[in-house]
């Protein structure tokens, strides 16, 4: 009997260790790295108001807690002081510390006149293929950035 108990402790034991964190219910976890973005491929450009209307894709990769490449649907609004207004859509496919698969995020960001960005996003998990919630900011200048926030694994 304490032959069988000491297997079953065992493997309870190694099945907890080698569980992702929502099987461990580990909770909001902290996420961090950095970015790169690919080149714009622009559909559509339009004013309206003073203001430049863009519309269009992106790609681009991450680095750290998320190893992901991804594609941005996005549309940026540009204002005459040179400031943008940018909302989109990312689709990711990748390894996070909850599995490997595909998941989508909703993103806001500024960009200053002088370039430099900052923004943020958070899992939109209608289509994810992980059980991912994801919220975090980030910031950089030309095309590349870093993020700070935290996940869990729903």
């Amino acid at each position: 009997m304490a032959t069988r108990y000491a297997v079953v402790l065992a493997a309870a034991a190694i099945a907890l260790l080698s569980a992702s964190p929502a099987l461990a219910g580990a909770g909001r976890q902290p996420a961090a790295g950095t970015g790169a973005l690919g080149p714009d491929l622009i559909t559509s450009v339009r004013t309206a108001d003073g203001n430049t209307i863009v519309v269009g894709t992106s790609t681009g990769a991450l680095g750290g807690t998320f190893q992901a490449d991804f594609t941005e649907s996005f549309r940026d609004v540009i204002h005459a002081d040179g400031s943008v207004n940018i909302a989109g859509t990312v689709s990711l496919q990748g390894q996070t510390p909850c599995g490997t698969g595909s998941w989508t995020q909703r993103l806001v960001v500024h960009v200053a006149p002088d370039g430099s960005f900052s923004g943020q996003t958070a899992a939109i998990n209608a289509a994810a293929t992980i059980p991912l919630r994801t919220q975090y900011s980030f910031s950089g200048a030309a095309n590349t950035f870093a993020y700070t926030g935290s996940y869990s694994c729903a």
